[in-house]
Formats: structure tokens, C-alpha cells, sequence
């Protein structure tokens, strides 16, 4: 899953499967 943040960049996002965040910029 990619998005892009308020700022423009694109950010590499994994959900685990407890449903916690991780940002990998």
C-alpha cells in the first residue's frame, strides 16, 4: 500500500496483522 501525505510524499505503509502502523518513508 502506497499514499501520499499532506506534504506530497510517497509513503510505503505494511499493516501487521495485529493492526498496528508502520511508516516507512
Amino acid at each position: 500500500m502506497v499514499y501520499i501525505d499532506h506534504q506530497g510524499q510517497t509513503h510505503k505503509v505494511t499493516y501487521q496483522s495485529h493492526g498496528q502502523l508502520h511508516q516507512q518513508q
